[in-house]
């Protein structure tokens, strides 16, 4: 089986094959996370903006079985890679997790897809009880009316839009880290 590490380092960012050699490619990683789907992917994204020892960003490898094209940050979610770790299911997001992706970028790409769950109800047929959730009844921290108390999304879609969001949080890693290069540089 052929595994795909993909860096986040913020040192080096490279795709390597390692199904060749496994012996001889030794390389240090503050994380290692085993499977690039939606968890995997989420989880990078998250750890991004903790910082390890002497302030570095922390370096960050998901090592993934399925050899998928790298994304790019003009990757469109319309357009579905020809191998993928997503398929075409459709989640529920509850409103904390779609909060959580607003606070980590990734909502941006993602809310025209998204369609609100407005009203929920529960019932269980010939028993007593039900209970009936609408989002106008709910307050958000300011106390501003809940548009929605969840979202249904394809998964296909929402995994697309968090590699994206890790793609575009490189590319800027990356040009910080030239521009620190840069600036090192013209110290000496």
């Amino acid at each position: 089986m052929s595994f795909l590490i993909t860096l986040y380092t913020f040192e080096i960012v490279e795709k390597m094959d390692v199904s060749e050699n496994l012996t001889t490619n030794k390389q240090h990683f503050d994380v290692v996370i085993s499977g690039g789907g939606l968890s995997g992917s989420l989880m990078a994204l998250s750890l991004l903006s903790v910082k390890a020892h002497q302030g570095k960003p922390l370096s960050i490898a998901i090592i993934e079985a399925v050899n998928a094209k790298p994304l790019s940050q003009s990757t469109s979610l319309n357009q579905k890679p020809s191998e993928s770790v997503f398929d075409d299911r459709v989640l529920a997001l509850s409103h904390a997790s779609a909060q959580y992706l607003k606070e980590l970028g990734t909502w941006t790409y993602i809310q025209d897809h998204a369609q609100p769950i407005t009203d929920i109800h529960i019932s269980d047929r010939g028993h007593y009880g039900k209970a009936r959730i609408k989002a106008e009844d709910h307050l958000t921290a300011n106390h501003g009316k809940v548009n929605a108390v969840g979202y249904v999304i394809e998964m296909s879609k929402l995994g697309l839009a968090i590699q994206k969001s890790l793609a575009i949080q490189q590319t800027l890693a990356e040009k910080s880290q030239n521009n620190e290069k840069t600036k090192s540089f013209c110290a000496e």
